[in-house]
Formats: structure tokens, sequence, C-alpha cells
């Protein structure tokens, strides 16, 4: 399996031979390493390449056009900005953006078992994150916010597990998710179809949260900005700590347990208005 290492100490274009060492441009299956001396920009603007790995070390990258699949996994430290094209990640492995992440349009995908953690914020204005079944997004770091209309829903696991996450006024089905510390902001509906697990989770915003499937409560919970906590699955209270209606902000939220819903509490809890 071949390494294809960028060898021009400033920025290009993927598809110039000569920037490569070897010369040529990444071939299908290879491995690719971008790290320069500086802070340049490496742009991938049309094709279709599927390669095993990427690491991009120090540099920012840029998808304006075409498809790259990587199947092994990919790491980005700095700037990632997508303005086209298909970014897919395949099935099984992890992914991870260190650096902020701008998406103005195209496509990220993600595979089956999949896993990307977003650490250092962004937003993405026009296209949709398409996460397959089994598939984890993970927004783990500064504040994302996603305004395009195009985001309707997670096939996987979404998890924000630091920072806040803002939706807008999206109205999002997503299969399974995880509030792990993050924020879940926006003003559309949000419904969770599958597992879910709000352990340190604040949730803001004149939304309603619908909870379909198995809800585990475990540590403190924050509800503001008029935000509906609504119950039509099984909610279990399993874990110490509080469950905030009105904080921080002091506006209100609600709890409801709707018809059918069952809440079992299985350890204290204490309730704040």
């Amino acid at each position: 399996m071949t390494t294809y290492d960028w060898t021009l100490n400033g920025s290009g274009n993927w598809a110039t031979a000569a920037d490569w060492s070897p010369a040529g441009a990444p071939t299908s299956g290879s491995n690719v390493v971008i790290d320069t001396s500086g802070v340049y920009t490496v742009t991938f603007s049309t094709g279709t390449v599927a390669i095993n790995s990427l690491s991009v070390q120090n540099d920012n990258f840029t998808l304006s056009g075409g498809s790259l699949t990587v199947s092994d996994g990919a790491s980005f430290a700095d700037a990632l900005t997508q303005s086209g094209g298909t970014l897919a990640f395949g099935v099984s492995f992890a992914n991870y953006f260190y650096g902020a992440y701008t998406e103005t349009a195209g496509t990220l995908s993600l595979g089956q078992n999949a896993s990307l953690g977003i650490d250092d914020g962004g937003s993405a204005s026009a296209s949709a994150f398409v996460v397959a079944a089994g598939a984890l997004l993970d927004f783990n770091g500064a504040n994302f916010t996603i305004t395009g209309g195009n985001f309707t829903g997670v096939a996987g696991t979404l998890e924000v597990s630091a920072g806040e996450l803002e939706l807008g006024s999206h109205s999002v089905t997503i299969a399974n998710y995880d509030g792990d510390g993050g924020d879940l902001d926006g003003t559309g509906t949000v419904t969770i179809t599958g597992a879910a697990i709000l352990n340190g989770d604040t949730e803001t915003g004149s939304r309603t949260t619908v909870l379909e499937g198995t809800t585990t409560l475990d540590g403190d919970v924050y509800l503001d900005g008029g935000r509906v906590l609504e119950n039509k699955g099984t909610m279990n209270r399993t874990g110490g700590g509080y469950i905030y209606l009105g904080y921080p902000n002091q506006i209100g939220a609600t709890l409801e347990n709707a018809a059918g819903g069952t809440f079992d509490i299985q350890s204290a809890v204490e309730v704040y208005l």
C-alpha cells in the first residue's frame, strides 16, 4: 500500500502530480499525509478518489468539488472547509476534526459504524450530514451551528458531549441521542426514536424534544427557554442529580410524561423550578 506525502511547502491542488512523493496524485487505496512546515491549504476540487487513510497534520484542507472517500480513518488538525463535493468516511473507523469545520455546500457522509468527532466547532449552512445506521456523529468541543435546510435527521447516533449544537428552526429525527455534557439548542422539534441518554445535558430554546424509545436520565439535566421534554416511551431515572426546569436563564421549561409513556424513578430525584 503506497503512502503519498505532500512535498510542496505551500498551498496547492490535490491533482497536481509534482506536489506529491511519489510523483502523481494519490491513487485508490493509498495512505495520504499532508504536513508542511507552515500552515497552508491543500484543495481537492475534482475527480473521484477512494483512499485508505488521510492525515492532515499541520495545514488546512478544502473540498470544493468531486468525491473523496476515506475508508480507514482521517484526521484534520487545522481548518476543514467544504464548499462542494462529497466527503465520505468508510465503515467502522474513527475520524477526527481537531480544527473547525465550515461547510457551505456539499455532503459529508458517515458509513455504517464509522464515527466522527468535531472538536473545534464550526458551521454547516447548506447541506446534509448523512449519518448511516450504526454511525456516530459527536460534537465534542466548541459551538457548532447548522443553519441550512437539508439537515433533517441522523440514522445513527448523535452525541453532544461538549459545547453547543445549534439547530435553529430545523425539525430533526434522530435514531439515538447521547447528551453527555453538551447543549442542544434551537426552536424546531427533535424526535428521538431510539435510545437517549441525558447526563449533564442542557436543552434550551422553545422547541419540543420527543422521546419515543428508552431514555436514561443519569446526572443533572437542564431545560430552559420554553423547552418541552416529552416522554412517549420509557424514561428511567437511574442516577443522582437534579432536573432543572428553567435554568440557567429562568425562562421556564416543561417535563411531560405523555399518555402511554412510563417514567420509572429508580433513584432519588429533585426537580428545581
